[in-house]
């Protein structure tokens, strides 16, 4: 039996170490800890009742486990992680994101919590690569798509384009505000449909959305967004080159039928990329998208080869490896 924490996970949206966890959690014997009934203001107080909720649990609860897996780097998933650790159990370290410092508040709170991985755990998640230089075996998860929602249909295209994440600088949320209004500029019709919510930027894209007839916003969706792909002619993905990583949002997108446009990335070597338009700037971004719009054919030569590329990302491929890989480095 697996113990997986991931007290972190709100109601609000659905983050990449969710998405993992939740996908393991089908192909193994397991139990999971939530608090996604534990949601109030202010942040801080919350942030800290779960991290005490969390450990008061893992100081009663006496059951060994064949390990631990704490679903991300926040404090309320490592340190009951750490607790069970010092019980006797082994522990999986979920750590997929380096904090900007840019978010003081997430940049401090992940400092111990590294050092407490890097000494204590037994194996550390990453996503494609060590990042933060860990001493411990590490695990690259990737991430994966359910392969069972995410495929091609014949839906009209009745939006030029998606873009799918959580709403926060690193995902380029500034830049895809530079980017959309130049393409609208060049072809008012262009209609772009936004998924996502988050905290730092949500307001922004609210308020971008309200007072544009190009723009749709969606907010959080669950399985209904694989319909929204299907409607999409192309999946934007405007992370930039300083917060480069790489998310499974716009992979599903493409499973689905969407050629991806982004920026040339490194991780987009890392992961053999194809059906996507790489950029070296946002002007050479914006040309991509437009290209796209304009050329059905292309497009349609694009949406092949990123439908075929996205299906080597099928979680129930991937889950099981990644679990045996788990497995041979404890």
């Amino acid at each position: 039996m697996i113990l997986i924490i991931a007290n972190a996970r709100t109601k609000g949206g659905l983050s990449g170490s969710d998405n993992i966890y939740l996908h393991l959690a089908k192909h193994c014997e397991c139990r999971i800890w939530e608090m996604l009934d534990t949601d109030f203001r202010p942040f801080v107080l919350c942030y800290i009742w779960k991290i005490i909720k969390g450990c008061w649990q893992a100081l009663w609860d006496n059951t060994h486990y064949e390990y631990v897996y704490s679903a991300s780097d926040f404090w309320m998933d490592s340190l009951p992680a750490l607790i069970y650790k010092m019980k006797g159990n082994k522990w999986v370290a979920g750590c997929y994101m380096k904090a900007p410092k840019k978010n003081i508040f997430y940049y401090i709170t992940q400092q111990p919590i590294l050092f407490l991985m890097n000494h204590f755990a037994d194996v550390i998640c990453v996503t494609t690569s060590d990042v933060f230089g860990f001493k411990k075996p590490t695990v690259p998860v990737h991430g994966g798509v359910d392969m069972a929602l995410a495929y091609p249909g014949k839906e009209a295209k009745i939006y030029d384009a998606v873009f799918v994440g959580r709403l926060h600088y690193t995902k380029g949320i500034d830049e895809l505000i530079q980017i959309w209004e130049t393409v609208v500029q060049n072809l008012p019709d262009a209609h772009l449909v936004i998924i996502g919510d988050g905290d730092t930027e949500a307001k922004k894209i609210k308020h971008w959305a309200s007072i544009s007839h190009n723009i749709t916003y969606k907010g959080y969706m669950g399985k209904e967004r694989f319909d929204v792909y299907r409607k999409s002619k192309m999946v934007l993905y405007p992370t930039p080159y300083k917060h480069s990583h790489f998310s499974m949002g716009p992979v599903e997108a493409m499973a689905c039928g969407c050629p991806m446009v982004s920026f040339d990335l490194d991780v987009m070597e890392v992961e053999k990329i194809k059906g996507a338009r790489l950029c070296t700037d946002i002007n050479d971004f914006v040309k991509g998208v437009i290209w796209l719009i304009k050329h059905q054919a292309i497009r349609e030569a694009f949406s092949e080869n990123a439908i075929n590329y996205a299906r080597s990302w099928d979680w129930s491929v991937k889950a099981p490896m990644i679990l045996k890989e788990i497995k041979e480095k404890l």
